[in-house]
């Protein structure tokens, strides 16, 4: 841990000895909301760049959403931890760094909660098995590369076989989800001169309230798309180049 003595928080930078036994024996890495020295509380506000890097001992994590405070999950905190099936993010983060979980590809549920305001670039890449993505986030902004190569167990066939695989992940979108960036179905990565979707289908709240945009669902290999009954009019684009 670092720590503010003033405002009475602390940052999370990694595992002790016998953090690393516990999950050598156990494998839940268990985030907690606060911790208590010499008789004063600290609230857990941070998890620091690079804090679990490569931990091939962990299989779950936990983040305490009980009065929670945790806001921020620094770049390569929980990258590669690829024996990690199963993974809650706590539902007072907003800040979700570049890589923060890139590699973690044994995860095949993931829920994006509403507090989340901006997602990095890479954060959920090579997820390979991803099949389900609850988000959640009311209005954020999600990195052109978030979801790089989510959903898709193999790269090669996909690449190379084209738009006739039909790789990806199905997403669910909450009632609270006001706008949902096109980065959340689809990667542009100028780098590698590449467009590769993610998002296989669609599924919304009954009570949904989210408001679409142009080109929100373009590129999305969706085959169909049943919108919800609030939305009479659709954006210009919106589905340009679906499936």
């Amino acid at each position: 841990y670092t720590f503010d003595a003033e405002n009475k928080t602390a940052t999370i930078t990694g595992l002790s000895d016998l953090g690393q036994q516990w999950i050598a024996e156990q494998g839940t890495l268990y985030i907690p909301n606060h911790f208590d020295i010499a008789s004063e509380r600290y609230a857990i506000t941070t998890i620091g760049d690079n804090a679990f890097t490569g931990n091939t001992n962990v299989t779950e994590v936990l983040m305490e959403d009980w009065e929670g405070s945790l806001s921020t999950i620094g770049a390569n905190a929980f990258k590669s931890l690829s024996n990690c099936a199963s993974l809650h993010i706590a539902n007072t983060v907003t800040t979700i760094g570049n890589s923060a979980f890139d590699g973690d590809k044994n995860v095949t549920e993931l829920t994006i909660p509403e507090s989340v305001v901006s997602i990095g670039s890479y954060a959920f890449s090579n997820w390979k098995y991803l099949e389900n993505l609850y988000y959640n986030a009311v209005n954020a902004e999600v990195s052109g590369t978030a979801f790089y190569m989510a959903g898709h167990q193999n790269y090669d066939s996909f690449v190379f076989g084209g738009r006739d695989v039909v790789p990806g992940y199905t997403l669910h979108i909450g009632d609270n989800v006001e706008t949902i960036s096109r980065y959340v179905g689809y990667v542009s990565d100028d780098s590698i001169k590449a467009s590769i979707p993610c998002v296989k289908r669609i599924d919304w709240g009954t009570n949904s309230k989210i408001t679409l945009t142009n080109s929100n669902f373009a590129n999305w290999p969706v085959t169909s798309i049943e919108f919800p009954s609030h939305i009479t009019t659709l954006p210009t684009s919106i589905c340009n180049n679906c499936d």
